[in-house]
Protein backbone atom coordinates (compact mmCIF):
# COMPACT_ATOMS: atom_id res chain seq x y z
CA UNK A 1 0.00 0.00 0.00
CA UNK A 2 1.81 3.05 -1.14
CA UNK A 3 0.19 6.84 0.20
CA UNK A 4 0.70 10.47 -0.97
CA UNK A 5 0.12 12.91 1.29
CA UNK A 6 -0.87 15.79 -1.05
CA UNK A 7 -1.24 18.32 2.45
CA UNK A 8 -2.37 18.05 5.73
CA UNK A 9 -3.02 20.06 8.34
CA UNK A 10 -5.81 23.45 9.63
CA UNK A 11 -4.86 24.55 5.70
CA UNK A 12 -6.09 21.40 3.84
CA UNK A 13 -5.64 17.78 4.11
CA UNK A 14 -5.87 14.82 1.23
CA UNK A 15 -4.23 11.93 0.93
CA UNK A 16 -3.90 9.31 -1.66
CA UNK A 17 -4.14 5.70 -1.06
CA UNK A 18 -2.97 3.63 -4.27
CA UNK A 19 -3.83 6.52 -6.39
CA UNK A 20 -7.14 5.22 -6.44
CA UNK A 21 -8.63 6.50 -3.05
CA UNK A 22 -8.41 9.67 -1.57
CA UNK A 23 -8.83 10.16 2.04
CA UNK A 24 -10.56 13.50 2.84
CA UNK A 25 -10.57 16.53 -0.24
CA UNK A 26 -9.73 19.81 1.48
CA UNK A 27 -7.47 20.82 -1.10
CA UNK A 28 -7.84 23.43 -4.39
CA UNK A 29 -8.14 21.18 -7.45
CA UNK A 30 -5.45 21.90 -8.61
CA UNK A 31 -3.09 19.93 -6.21
CA UNK A 32 -4.43 16.88 -7.11
CA UNK A 33 -2.50 16.72 -10.27
CA UNK A 34 -2.98 13.81 -12.17
CA UNK A 35 -4.92 11.91 -9.50
CA UNK A 36 -7.74 13.42 -11.07
CA UNK A 37 -7.35 10.68 -13.64
CA UNK A 38 -7.43 8.03 -11.47
CA UNK A 39 -9.37 8.71 -8.36
CA UNK A 40 -12.30 6.32 -7.87
CA UNK A 41 -13.08 6.61 -4.53
CA UNK A 42 -13.27 9.56 -2.34
CA UNK A 43 -13.82 9.42 1.72
CA UNK A 44 -14.71 12.44 3.70
CA UNK A 45 -14.25 12.70 7.18
CA UNK A 46 -16.15 15.27 8.72
CA UNK A 47 -17.69 19.07 7.06
CA UNK A 48 -15.00 20.99 8.38
CA UNK A 49 -13.44 23.43 5.36
CA UNK A 50 -9.63 21.75 5.46
CA UNK A 51 -11.41 18.34 4.66
CA UNK A 52 -14.06 19.25 2.53
CA UNK A 53 -13.87 21.73 0.07
CA UNK A 54 -17.23 22.29 -2.27
CA UNK A 55 -15.20 23.52 -5.37
CA UNK A 56 -12.80 20.65 -5.65
CA UNK A 57 -15.29 17.91 -4.54
CA UNK A 58 -17.83 19.07 -7.34
CA UNK A 59 -14.89 19.92 -10.11
CA UNK A 60 -13.80 16.26 -9.44
CA UNK A 61 -17.65 15.25 -10.03
CA UNK A 62 -18.03 16.87 -12.87
CA UNK A 63 -14.71 15.54 -14.31
CA UNK A 64 -14.90 12.18 -13.53
CA UNK A 65 -18.79 11.09 -13.22
CA UNK A 66 -17.74 7.29 -11.88
CA UNK A 67 -16.17 8.44 -8.61
CA UNK A 68 -18.19 7.46 -6.34
CA UNK A 69 -18.19 9.57 -2.40
CA UNK A 70 -18.21 7.85 0.73
CA UNK A 71 -19.34 9.94 3.78
CA UNK A 72 -21.32 9.58 6.99
CA UNK A 73 -25.21 10.36 7.00
CA UNK A 74 -23.95 13.86 8.54
CA UNK A 75 -22.45 15.13 5.17
CA UNK A 76 -25.24 12.93 2.76
CA UNK A 77 -27.11 16.39 2.17
CA UNK A 78 -23.92 18.50 2.23
CA UNK A 79 -22.77 16.56 -1.39
CA UNK A 80 -26.60 16.69 -2.41
CA UNK A 81 -26.30 21.17 -1.81
CA UNK A 82 -23.15 21.18 -4.12
CA UNK A 83 -24.20 19.45 -6.87
CA UNK A 84 -23.17 15.95 -6.40
CA UNK A 85 -25.51 12.62 -7.82
CA UNK A 86 -27.30 10.96 -5.06
CA UNK A 87 -26.14 7.69 -6.90
CA UNK A 88 -22.91 8.55 -6.53
CA UNK A 89 -22.55 8.74 -2.94
CA UNK A 90 -22.18 5.58 -0.81
CA UNK A 91 -23.80 6.45 3.09
CA UNK A 92 -21.61 4.61 5.24
CA UNK A 93 -22.22 3.77 8.52
CA UNK A 94 -19.58 3.48 11.57
CA UNK A 95 -18.41 0.15 12.33
CA UNK A 96 -19.49 -1.92 9.45
CA UNK A 97 -17.27 -2.51 6.84
CA UNK A 98 -18.05 -1.77 2.82
CA UNK A 99 -16.53 -3.51 0.11
CA UNK A 100 -15.25 -2.17 -3.12
CA UNK A 101 -13.64 -5.14 -4.25
CA UNK A 102 -10.00 -3.95 -5.23
CA UNK A 103 -10.41 -2.47 -0.88
CA UNK A 104 -12.55 -2.72 2.24
CA UNK A 105 -13.47 0.09 4.25
CA UNK A 106 -14.76 0.30 7.94
CA UNK A 107 -15.21 4.15 9.56
CA UNK A 108 -15.29 4.28 13.14
CA UNK A 109 -17.01 7.33 15.17
CA UNK A 110 -14.20 9.93 16.22
CA UNK A 111 -14.41 12.77 18.89
CA UNK A 112 -14.21 15.73 17.47
CA UNK A 113 -16.95 19.06 17.88
CA UNK A 114 -19.00 18.56 14.59
CA UNK A 115 -19.71 14.32 13.38
CA UNK A 116 -16.18 12.93 12.22
CA UNK A 117 -15.28 9.59 11.33
CA UNK A 118 -12.06 7.75 10.85
CA UNK A 119 -11.32 5.29 8.80
CA UNK A 120 -9.70 1.38 8.37
CA UNK A 121 -8.85 0.47 5.09
CA UNK A 122 -7.75 -3.16 4.16
CA UNK A 123 -6.51 -3.59 0.29
CA UNK A 124 -3.76 -5.84 -0.71
CA UNK A 125 -3.34 -8.05 2.41
CA UNK A 126 -2.56 -4.69 4.02
CA UNK A 127 -4.09 -2.88 6.63
CA UNK A 128 -4.11 0.99 7.15
CA UNK A 129 -5.55 2.80 9.82
CA UNK A 130 -6.79 6.88 9.38
CA UNK A 131 -7.76 9.26 12.20
CA UNK A 132 -7.75 13.12 12.21
CA UNK A 133 -9.16 15.86 14.01
CA UNK A 134 -10.29 13.72 17.27
CA UNK A 135 -9.70 14.82 21.04
CA UNK A 136 -8.95 11.21 21.61
CA UNK A 137 -8.17 7.68 20.06
CA UNK A 138 -8.34 5.49 23.20
CA UNK A 139 -11.78 4.19 22.30
CA UNK A 140 -10.18 1.85 18.89
CA UNK A 141 -8.35 -1.11 18.74
CA UNK A 142 -6.16 -1.89 16.03
CA UNK A 143 -3.30 -4.07 16.78
CA UNK A 144 -0.59 -4.83 14.43
CA UNK A 145 -1.75 -2.59 11.55
CA UNK A 146 0.77 -2.22 8.40
CA UNK A 147 0.18 1.45 8.20
CA UNK A 148 -1.10 4.14 10.59
CA UNK A 149 -1.95 8.01 9.71
CA UNK A 150 -2.67 9.89 13.32
CA UNK A 151 -3.16 13.38 14.23
CA UNK A 152 -0.26 14.52 16.41
CA UNK A 153 -1.18 18.22 16.42
CA UNK A 154 0.03 19.90 19.19
CA UNK A 155 2.49 19.29 22.31
CA UNK A 156 0.82 19.53 25.59
CA UNK A 157 3.23 21.49 27.02
CA UNK A 158 3.89 24.01 24.49
CA UNK A 159 -0.40 24.21 24.05
CA UNK A 160 0.02 24.85 28.03
CA UNK A 161 2.62 27.69 27.11
CA UNK A 162 0.39 29.58 24.75
CA UNK A 163 -2.92 29.60 26.26
CA UNK A 164 -1.20 31.09 29.17
CA UNK A 165 0.61 33.68 27.12
CA UNK A 166 -2.67 34.58 25.48
CA UNK A 167 -4.40 34.76 29.08
CA UNK A 168 -1.86 36.62 30.57
CA UNK A 169 -2.32 39.22 27.50
CA UNK A 170 -6.13 39.15 27.94
CA UNK A 171 -6.63 37.79 23.98
CA UNK A 172 -8.82 34.69 23.29
CA UNK A 173 -6.44 31.66 23.10
CA UNK A 174 -7.44 29.46 20.24
CA UNK A 175 -5.85 26.47 22.13
CA UNK A 176 -8.57 26.31 24.96
CA UNK A 177 -10.12 24.73 21.64
CA UNK A 178 -7.91 22.51 20.16
CA UNK A 179 -7.23 20.26 23.43
CA UNK A 180 -10.66 19.50 23.50
CA UNK A 181 -10.57 18.80 19.66
CA UNK A 182 -7.62 17.11 18.18
CA UNK A 183 -5.18 14.58 19.33
CA UNK A 184 -1.73 15.93 20.94
CA UNK A 185 1.13 14.00 20.35
CA UNK A 186 1.49 12.69 23.41
CA UNK A 187 -1.51 10.57 23.46
CA UNK A 188 -0.96 9.72 19.86
CA UNK A 189 2.26 8.33 20.79
CA UNK A 190 0.91 6.64 23.45
CA UNK A 191 -1.63 4.60 21.61
CA UNK A 192 1.17 3.74 18.39
CA UNK A 193 2.84 1.87 21.54
CA UNK A 194 0.20 -0.14 22.55
CA UNK A 195 -0.90 -0.88 18.56
CA UNK A 196 1.67 -1.14 16.53
CA UNK A 197 3.97 -3.87 15.73
CA UNK A 198 7.32 -4.28 15.11
CA UNK A 199 7.03 -3.90 11.47
CA UNK A 200 4.36 -1.48 11.08
CA UNK A 201 4.80 2.45 9.98
CA UNK A 202 3.60 5.06 11.13
CA UNK A 203 3.05 9.05 9.67
CA UNK A 204 2.34 11.95 12.49
CA UNK A 205 -0.13 13.85 10.97
CA UNK A 206 -2.33 17.31 11.31
CA UNK A 207 0.44 18.49 13.10
CA UNK A 208 0.05 22.60 14.79
CA UNK A 209 3.45 24.83 13.50
CA UNK A 210 2.17 27.03 16.26
CA UNK A 211 2.05 23.98 19.12
CA UNK A 212 4.41 21.91 18.66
Amino acid sequence: MVYDILKTGSSGNCIIINSILSLDMGIPFKLLGEYTKTIKLVFISHQHSDHFNPATIKRLHDLRPTVRFCVGDFLYQKLIDIGINKKNIDVIKHNKIYDYRILKIMPFMLIHDVFNYGLRLFMGGEKLLYAVDTNTIDHIKAFNYNHYLIEANYDEDKLAENIKRDMEQGIYSYGVRVKDTHLSIQKASDWIMKNAGAASEYEFIHQSKNNL
